[in-house]
């Protein structure tokens, strides 16, 4: 146990500071990039082609995700693996 100040407190030592080292962000692992997610749903991996997709996605509703399982979310989302839609993605919302 650490060492209890006046007050019952805790009081700084070696050992009750020591703090654990937190695991830097690993990649997720279902991530695509948005122009992979372009070229999957049949648009050019351009910059003309994220905005033909742009368009497209306005009137639909929804939008692929960026993600490796075919997920479809809205335009302004991303799925339960953690990946953003394709507009999102590319800056356009």
């Amino acid at each position: 146990m650490g060492n209890r100040g006046l007050r019952g407190q805790l009081t700084p030592t070696q050992e009750n500071m020591k703090t654990t080292q937190i695991p830097t962000a690993t990649r997720n692992p279902y991530r695509i990039s948005a122009m992979e997610a372009l070229e999957n749903e049949g648009f050019e991996p351009s910059e003309d082609g994220a905005f033909a997709y742009a368009r497209h996605a306005m009137f639909e509703g929804t939008s692929p995700a960026c993600c490796t399982e075919g997920c479809v979310v809205e335009p302004d989302g991303a799925c339960s693996h953690g990946c953003p839609s394709i507009l999102i993605a590319l800056g356009l919302i």
